[in-house]
């Protein structure tokens, strides 16, 4: 019996080598993914362990990158010091203009205004020199600026009146000057070719009159006689002389007082 004889299908034997190419190519995807996650837990726990292990290095690092930090700030700290420090300076260049424009404003509207021309001048504290007569001898004026006298100047003028001994001059704004004088009170006599010269008790001449009125006379006095002009002062020995007569009037009046009975 003729042995069978078996029969090879072409398009069989095509698709046995596609599906072998096909499980191939699955078990080699499968084994790709298999590595690849084998790779990337390996990359995890080699990450983990340089973390771990390296920790100085990092630590140093992080040390490196604060000090670059901290000179980035020190550089900016210096820079905004110099800043703040040249606004300062502006600044303080600036209130100065100000303050220098505004007192320039002030004192020229002082020195312009009406409001601050002279209106009323007042004096006191005053008794034998009529008050029109020191106003007289000040030379301040109605209507003038009352900044743009000087006091000296018109002190001066007024204390050359002898029965002044002392004056103040008060600027009362917006326009009223006050005048305070202290006067020099003629209490002694001394003889002048027939006449009497007033003087006080610091001896100085303030008035030359024929009338006594009825103060003490004190004779023999050696001042000469182109000295004894009202405002000058008595010498040195009548000055002496004067000293003594004050003690003797003021033992008399203290026997006096106590004569009659009164009491300090």
């Amino acid at each position: 019996m003729p042995r069978k004889t078996k029969e090879i299908n072409p398009y069989y034997m095509e698709q046995e080598e596609n599906k072998e190419t096909i499980e191939e190519m699955m078990k080699r995807k499968k084994q790709k993914e298999r590595e690849k996650r084998i790779n990337q837990k390996k990359k995890a726990e080699k990450q983990e362990d340089f973390d771990l292990d390296t920790e100085t290095v990092i630590n140093m690092t992080n040390k490196n990158k604060l000090k670059k930090d901290e000179e980035r700030r020190r550089k900016i700290t210096k820079q905004e010091k110099k800043r703040r420090k040249r606004i300062k300076r502006i600044k303080f260049f600036v209130k100065l203009f100000l303050l220098v424009g505004i007192i320039a404003g002030g004192i020229t509207f002082a020195l312009t205004s009406p409001i601050f021309n002279i209106k009323d001048i007042n004096v006191i504290n005053n008794n034998t020199i009529p008050s029109d007569t020191i106003v007289s001898l000040s030379e301040l004026k109605p209507d003038e600026n009352i900044f743009k006298f000087y006091k000296g100047d018109a002190i001066n003028k007024i204390k050359e009146n002898p029965y002044v001994e002392s004056v103040e001059i008060h600027r009362k704004l917006p326009s009223t000057i006050e005048i305070d004088v202290t006067e020099r009170v003629a209490t002694y006599n001394i003889d002048y070719m027939g006449k009497y010269a007033y003087i006080n008790t610091q001896g100085y001449i303030l008035e030359i009159s024929d009338d006594s009125k009825g103060m003490p006379v004190i004779q023999g006095a050696t001042t000469s006689e182109e000295d004894i002009v009202p405002g000058n002062r008595l010498n040195e020995n009548d000055l002496r002389r004067l000293e003594q007569v004050i003690k003797i009037m003021n033992t008399a009046k203290d026997s006096r007082f106590r004569r009659e009975g009164h009491k300090y």
